[in-house]
């Protein structure tokens, strides 16, 4: 009978705040919601719903989390992201993030170049 490997998992480390009152969260969650929209497909079918569903029923850590991964970023700044357990310091590290890329580059939505053209093949 082959030998089974146990690994022992660390406890997934729960979201915290540095600032947790409501009107710092909601005015992160406005900001990175306006940030993240500028980078949908401009062809989106239902932008207003999806718009309501990311704003009004995803909490802010699983919002930055959603933007941090679909979000043409690099994989050191990923990293980082991943580390922050502190939910609005994540959130203001991605806004920060994304306003220097605005700056340094001009702003390529992700419907310029989806769907992708296709292959010579």
């Amino acid at each position: 009978m082959p030998e089974v490997r146990q690994g022992m998992f660390p406890a997934m480390l729960q979201d915290t705040f540095a600032d947790d009152s409501p009107h710092h969260l909601d005015e992160l969650q406005r900001d990175l919601m306006a940030a993240f929209q500028h980078y949908l497909p401009s062809g989106c079918q239902a932008p207003e719903q999806l718009r309501e569903m990311l704003a009004d029923h995803l909490p802010l850590g699983m919002l930055t989390d959603l933007a941090a991964y679909a979000l043409p970023l690099g994989v050191s700044m990923k990293q980082r992201l991943l580390a922050e357990c502190r939910v609005d310091v994540r959130a203001q590290m991605l806004l920060e993030q994304l306003e220097a890329q605005a700056t340094q580059e001009p702003a390529v939505a992700m419907a310029d170049i989806f769907p992708p053209p296709f292959s010579v093949n």
